[in-house]
C-alpha cells in the first residue's frame, strides 16, 4: 500500500504531487490587476465602473474623476460579505442612472488592503463620495438607492 503525503500549504491541504505548481502559481500567487467593468449595449459598450487594486490606481481614479469635473464614488466590499451582496443591486442601478454624472468605482478590501487601510475602511460596504479630489462624504452598510443618490447630488 502507497503512502500518501500531505502537505499543509497555506491552510490548505494537498495530495503531494496531485496539484501541479503551475495551477498552484496562478491560483495563489497570481497578481490583481486594476480592470474597467463594462455593459455591452446593443449601440455601444458602456463603461460602468473601475475596480481598483493598488493605491496608484485608486489615486489614477481620483484624478481622472477630479480632471473630468465629475464627482467619483467608490464602494469597498469584501465578496464573502453578506450585505455587500445585498446592496450590489442597488449600486449597479445607481451606476446604470448616473453613469453620465458620475465615476464609479468598487475595491475589494480582501485584494486591496493597502487602499482600505489608507481610506480608514472600519466596516463594509462602505460607500465613499469624492469632489474635486477631495471625499465629501462616507456611507457605511446598507442603505436605499435614494440615500445613495441624495449623497451624489
Amino acid at each position: 500500500m502507497k503512502k500518501k503525503l500531505f502537505v499543509l500549504f497555506g491552510g490548505i491541504i494537498f495530495l503531494a504531487g496531485c496539484a501541479p505548481i503551475e495551477f498552484i502559481k496562478d491560483t495563489f500567487f497570481k497578481k490583481p490587476q486594476a480592470q474597467e467593468i463594462s455593459l455591452k449595449g446593443s449601440s455601444k459598450e458602456k463603461k460602468l465602473y473601475s475596480l481598483l487594486v493598488t493605491k496608484k490606481d485608486f489615486d489614477g481614479f481620483i484624478m481622472r474623476a477630479k480632471r473630468a469635473g465629475k464627482p467619483a464614488v467608490i464602494k469597498f466590499f469584501a465578496t464573502w460579505c453578506g450585505i455587500c451582496a445585498q446592496m450590489e443591486p442597488i449600486y449597479k442601478t445607481m451606476m446604470s442612472d448616473l453613469q453620465a454624472k458620475v465615476l464609479f468605482a468598487k475595491v475589494d478590501i480582501d485584494v486591496a488592503k493597502k487602499v482600505a487601510v489608507t481610506n480608514n475602511i472600519k466596516g463594509i460596504p462602505t460607500f465613499v463620495y469624492y469632489r474635486d479630489g477631495k471625499e465629501v462624504e462616507r456611507l457605511i452598510g446598507i442603505a436605499t438607492l435614494d440615500a445613495l443618490k441624495k449623497s451624489v447630488m
